[in-house]
């Protein structure tokens, strides 16, 4: 019973792991029956019971000590001796025989022990060791004189660990880290004055010494691996990593695949879930490639900037594979390649991502194409294309900075945590205990001992770090530990049966929940958050609350075409511009000469997700001056709102070209006292939708030129479209919106004047510039670089990027106000050089010829001289 009871306590109070339960129990065994034959003691079971607690206490004292850090030191004397009344006992059988016995059981009943998971199967682990001592008077003895010495004390130091787990952590963690030798001697003088107490001398014989080096052996191999045990990292695999991986491209690499669904309707879920970290294939068919060359061609470039609006880092690859290889000829395949690899090459930021398809990726060559064309059902090792994809992907691979990146080795005990949460998948209690607020989990990391309370900095760059690579999905204040629960969620929210527009009683959002097991709660919370629904309150001006009666999902909204007709949002149908028929319009929105247009300038980029999440955040401001449950006019594509009674306004996606995107704010009623709150929100909420899913969009804010006529592009391919305005750039993403002044931009002979508290007049065009200072006519000047320009650091750009030492460049243009100081400090952030060239490069179109020619002055200036000679015109 005293076994059972020293064991249940300490199990309970230290947590003991492995070999420690059972070695717990052993030595109490031991010495109960040492003690209740060598000490004249009553014989009785309370007279044994209070052996065992004598002895259980001497134990727990002497683990509490060798748990301050005193394990080697106190071991390597107490190995040394031995009890000095050995020739006072009587043996039938000689000591070392029994030692022999005693020290095989243990071992075995150790090694097997701390190999076990269930405490249960670790007790039944050390059956055979103790039937061996308590059986036999002559192996119990024999342990007594031997055991007291050596390997007992192996298993007392293993006993301390345990404490060691417990106190160290709290009191003596950085102590005895940086003072362990120190720690080790006094460990050792300890152990001399606790031998001496029960009558242990130093004794130098053959058997002592043998088994004293044993004993040792085992003492370094509990420790080594109770150290392993503290990472919670699987310590068995250390020894095979050692041996096996010699540097860090023999590790081997766990790749994480995500299928993005191709479908419209999914469109505006994709930011969810890209990351800068990432390697990307952008997968289409050849065969539907030749059929409809021009759509398929804006498909390819719209993925393309979608992901360089999220993937900043230098090093984010793209492949473009191509299927269906064998449904196309050889000759229309090699006409496809060529295009592609022609349409892509006018963006430089595009080319620095795609990978080239080369016969040896060792290559250097520049006669390769952007694109790998594969045959589905070829196998791979027939495919000589596909062979050469999967080389040049695990190539990438290997040589991607993020993949060879250092991480804290505590780290690994959250990667752990993880691994349980997803463990679960298909429990009930799954996505419960796969989800938590991000508050919970950094106070579950400090009682577990991995962080401290002062280190909350190093535990946001652990999430970040996790979320980026993809084990964890960070989602405004949650924590969701496996990503696949929100593909899951979002899947199934995008194919619940929506009533007229888009809408879903909160019965059918509950029933959603309950089929997932999810927290209804929490879903609404963060799918709100991130603009995916927004909910509809029955009442104007009612009160905010986390349930309402409808919600609306923005996703299944339907599209307006040309002709005004409802398209289902599934349709594969890229957005389009309007015409400007005034009787198409009636029913939405009736044009007026008092109307006030402004753009936001998407060039390149579809901003159709982020035009989805504003149509949300437009819809909720609306509905709190005005009924929008059954008055609501409100698609994929444009919509109508109010803001308070002072504001009656509509937006749209314009995609007249393939070369600009554009959202249009078209005011119809505002105060006397001008637009500027309701364009200071909207720009407001775009540039926070941008920060937070898009964070390297760029964007300009401006009003449409009077001045210029529709001219067609330069552009021979018969299915480009018109470019039919021409925009005045009032701001970039980088500025905050205008002050209150008064902005003047000029155009040729026109010159525009902006007053944000103006109405109904905020858009003067003055035909005369001589009242024009020459300060609002810079300032007035088109942010875009001409294209002669253009063309030059286009074609100079591999050059800039290898010769360019940019630091000097970037105070340059700092001081020349052609970069601002927030935008050169992100600069500075890029590890390589050439990631900080490339992003000069990428930023100088956005701005004036001015910003060319102080480039250019900034190389003069710190003496690269034979590097703006490259830009002479």
């Amino acid at each position: 019973m005293s076994i059972v009871f020293f064991w249940i306590i300490l199990f309970k109070q230290v947590h003991f792991r492995g070999f420690s339960i059972g070695t717990g129990a052993v030595i109490v065994a031991t010495f109960i029956r040492y003690f209740h034959t060598c000490v004249p003691l009553p014989d009785s079971s309370l007279g044994v019971i209070g052996v065992g607690l004598l002895a259980a206490a001497w134990f727990s004292v002497l683990g509490a000590c060798l748990g301050l850090g005193m394990g080697i030191g106190m071991a390597l004397a107490l190995c040394c001796m031995q009890i000095s009344t050995v020739d006072t006992l009587k043996f039938r059988r000689p000591v070392f025989y029994e030692s022999i016995f005693e020290s095989m059981c243990f071992i075995i009943g150790m090694l097997i022990s701390s190999r076990l998971k269930s405490p249960f199967f670790k007790m039944i682990a050390f059956v055979v060791p103790i039937a061996g001592i308590l059986i036999s008077e002559y192996v119990s003895l024999s342990f007594a004189t031997n055991g007291i010495s050596g390997l007992v004390f192996a298993m007392s130091l293993v006993m301390g660990m345990d404490f060691e787990r417990l106190l160290s952590r709290k009191y003596y963690s950085e102590y005895v880290r940086k003072n362990k030798v120190l720690i080790d001697v006094a460990g050792f003088i300890l152990a001399i004055f606790f031998g001496k107490l029960i009558s242990l001398n130093f004794v130098f014989d053959f058997v002592n010494v043998s088994f004293a080096s044993i004993y040792l052996g085992l003492i370094i191999y509990f420790e080594v691996e109770f150290r392993m045990r503290q990472t919670k990292y699987p310590y068995r695999f250390v020894g095979t990593t050692i041996s096996q991986y010699r540097s860090k491209d023999d590790l081997p690499k766990k790749m994480l695949l995500l299928d993005f669904a191709g479908d419209r309707l999914y469109y505006a879920t994709h930011p969810l879930f890209i990351s800068s970290h990432a390697i990307f294939l952008v997968v289409f068919s050849l065969a539907k490639f030749a059929q409809n060359e021009s759509y398929h061609m804006r498909r390819l470039t719209f993925w393309l900037h979608s992901i360089a609006a999220h993937a900043k880092n230098p090093e984010c690859k793209v492949f473009l594979v191509g299927t269906h290889r064998d449904l196309v000829q050889r000759k229309r395949r090699k006409q496809i390649t060529k295009r592609i690899t022609k349409k892509l090459g006018q963006y430089p930021r595009l080319v620095e991502m795609i990978v080239l398809n080369m016969v040896n990726v060792f290559d250097n060559s520049t006669h390769h194409t952007f694109v790998f064309c594969v045959e589905n059902s070829a196998q791979i090792k027939n495919d000589l294309e596909g062979l050469r994809l999967r080389e040049t992907l695990l190539y990438e691979v290997n040589r991607a900075e993020h993949v060879r990146h250092e991480i804290p080795l505590r780290w690994l005990n959250f990667y752990d945590l993880t691994n349980r949460r997803k463990g679960r998948r298909g429990r009930k209690d799954y996505p419960k205990n796969c989800t938590s607020s991000t508050e919970a989990v950094w106070s579950m990391m400090q009682k577990e001992g991995i962080f401290k309370p002062d280190e909350k900095d190093d535990f946001d760059l652990m999430l970040d770090f996790y979320n980026r690579v993809g084990e964890i999905k960070l989602m405004e204040g949650f924590v969701v530990f496996d990503p696949q629960l929100v593909v899951d969620l979002l899947t199934n929210l995008l194919r619940m049966p929506v009533q007229d527009g888009a809408l879903v009683p909160l019965k059918l959002m509950e029933k959603l929940c309950k089929n997932l097991n999810a927290p209804c709660e929490e879903v609404i919370t963060i799918l709100r958050q991130y603009d995916i629904i927004c909910p509809i309150l029955c009442l104007p001006k009612e009160e905010d609350i986390t349930y309402s009666v409808h919600y609306i999902i923005p996703l299944k909204l339907g599209r307006l075409d040309r002709k005004r007709k409802v398209v289902e949002a599934e349709e594969d149908i890229l957005s389009s511009d309007p015409e400007d028929d005034d009787k198409a319009w009636l029913p939405f929105w009736q044009n007026r000469g008092t109307d006030v247009c402004f753009f936001f300038n998407f060039k390149e980029f579809n901003p159709d997700a982020i035009f989805i999440r504003l149509l949300a955040r437009c819809l909720y401001i609306s509905q709190r001056s005005h009924d929008m449950l059954n008055r609501r006019n409100v698609y994929s594509d444009a919509g109508r709102f109010y803001q308070s009674n002072d504001f009656y306004y509509k937006i749209e996606l314009r995609s007249p070209s393939d070369d600009q995107n554009l959202v249009q704010v078209t005011i119809g009623r505002a105060p006397e006292s001008g637009v500027r709150e309701l364009l200071c929100r909207i720009h407001r909420d775009i540039k926070d939708i941008c920060d937070r899913d898009f964070p390297y969009v760029s964007y300009t804010f401006g009003i449409q030129c009077e001045a210029c006529i529709r001219v067609k592009s330069s552009d021979d391919q018969p299915d480009q479209r018109e470019h039919p305005r021409h925009i005045l750039n009032i701001s970039t993403h980088e500025e905050d919106f205008p002050s209150d002044g008064v902005t003047r931009l000029l155009c040729e002979r026109q010159v525009h004047e902006v007053d944000f508290r103006r109405w109904p007049d905020t858009i003067r065009v003055i035909e005369d510039s001589k009242s024009v200072s020459q300060a609002d006519i810079e300032r007035g000047r088109s942010v875009e670089m001409t294209e002669p320009h253009c063309k030059l650091l286009t074609k100079n750009r591999l050059q800039l990027l290898r010769n360019v030492d940019p630091d000097d460049v970037i105070n340059c243009l700092v001081q020349d106000d052609v970069i601002s100081t927030r935008y050169a400090e992100e600069i500075r952030g890029q590890q390589t050089t050439r990631g900080r060239v490339g992003m000069v490069l990428d930023y100088l179109p956005r701005r004036s010829d001015a910003a060319f020619h102080f480039f250019k002055r900034a190389l003069l200036t710190t003496n690269q001289n034979h590097v703006a000679n490259l830009l002479e015109e």
